[in-house]
């Protein structure tokens, strides 16, 4: 899903919930304001605290491991996507971010 598309989606009647699968140290340099952060290899074991009626839109740096990931969640019955390009890209394209303060 592009990072316009996310953006919009947000803004929905029926926003997605955005999903940080990055790992600790990533999460903790830059995030998405309001995403949930679960490190990819934490998601198996907790997939009931994830909404089955709520899109989950799935992102990691540059999307290659949240791909991965929506995937699965979608062979486990979720409306999971991926967010082409990761935080790079939503970041590139204008979407908000939190950096952290040295």
């Amino acid at each position: 899903m592009a990072p316009i598309t996310v953006h919009e989606a947000l803004h929905s009647e029926q926003p997605p919930l955005l999903l940080d699968v990055r790992e600790l140290y990533e999460w903790r340099q830059v995030r998405i304001p309001g995403a949930h952060h679960l490190p990819m290899n934490s998601v198996p074991q907790h997939l009931a605290d994830l909404p089955k009626d709520q899109p989950i839109v799935v992102f990691c740096a540059h999307g290659s491991r949240s791909f991965g990931v929506a995937y699965y969640l979608r062979q486990q019955g979720f409306d999971a996507y991926n967010l082409t390009g990761g935080i790079t890209q939503w970041h590139i394209q204008g979407g908000e971010v939190e950096v952290a303060t040295r």
